[in-house]
């Protein structure tokens, strides 16, 4: 007897295959790739990917020449609300991405107000983070269509080693994960069991 497979498990099938598909690890470096998602598979990988599944919700839209996304979190009890909402769109024209409008629950900025902003930290970011300039460099274009996102990139895996160590690095600095590596095993020690004589 065959049972269908469920929604759930349909979702991380499609992740699995998502994930296997755009792998970029075997290619050699240079190589110009292009991922191509709609708007579901971005959703899936945000539900994957974002801790605290029962408190905190997202949702993409793709619209030819614009992405949206909106963010709830469930917050705990206080004085100012239950939930906090986030919402984001933003433009694309010929593969330059601009915020067209941020939302911070009630409060609505319009993108020319943060542009200018947000163009200023991203020159900043470009010439003090050799990895942030790298990303911006190897990501050629993106393009919204009818509940589809195209990203445009050059395969460098140098950068992607790069990056995945800056990342461990601020999220864990070197002298931190010493402790934690000496903590785990002296953890283990005192934790297994003796054995008897």
């Amino acid at each position: 007897m065959l049972l269908e497979a469920s929604a759930q498990q349909q979702d991380v099938g499609r992740l699995r295959e998502l994930l296997q598909e755009h792998d970029p690890r075997d290619l050699p470096d240079g190589v110009a790739k292009t991922v191509t998602m709609t708007d579901r598979d971005i959703n899936l990988g945000l539900r994957a990917a974002l801790p605290y599944a029962d408190r905190q919700r997202t949702q993409v839209a793709v619209i030819p020449g614009l992405g949206a996304l909106h963010y709830t979190l469930q917050l705990p009890e206080n004085p100012l609300g239950s939930y906090f909402n986030f919402s984001v769109q933003v433009a694309e024209t010929n593969g330059r991405l601009d915020v067209a409008n941020v939302v911070f629950g009630d409060a609505s900025v319009p993108g020319w107000l943060l542009n200018p902003l947000i163009d200023l930290l991203d020159r900043q970011a470009q010439s003090r983070i050799a990895e942030y300039r790298g990303a911006r460099e190897a990501l050629r274009g993106v393009i919204f269509d009818s509940g589809v996102a195209r990203f445009d990139y050059q395969w460098d895996s140098g950068l992607a080693k790069r990056i995945e160590e800056r990342g461990r690095d601020l999220l864990l600095p070197p002298a931190d994960r010493e402790r934690a590596l000496v903590y785990s095993v002296s953890y283990t020690h005192l934790t297994l069991p003796t054995k008897r004589i």
